[in-house]
């Protein structure tokens, strides 16, 4: 059994360049990591689920929905990246 890739995390406010990052990382880099969309961006603009800002309840909802989204496509994204010889993901 082999090692598991390694996982890069961007993290940052809203408009703060992690995507212009995740950009340049992937062009310099894209033989070796395989990259991961941010999740919400991902909801919002293609699937149209938009967080309910003013409901607590359906906030928490959202977020636990958003999480288990996140996870599955990490570790599909990992299944990927194995099967593809890449070295790490970029999230």
């Amino acid at each position: 059994m082999h090692e598991p890739c390694e996982r890069v995390v961007l993290t940052g406010g809203p408009c703060s360049g992690k995507t212009s990052m995740m950009t340049l990382l992937g062009a310099e880099f894209g033989d070796v990591i395989h990259r991961v969309p941010e999740t919400v961006s991902y909801l919002i603009g293609h699937v149209g689920a938009k967080p309910p800002i003013e409901d607590a309840v359906g906030m928490r909802r959202y977020n636990r929905h958003l999480s288990i989204v996140q996870r599955h496509l990490e570790h599909a994204a990992a299944l990927q990246a194995d099967t593809d010889g890449k070295r790490a993901l970029l999230l």
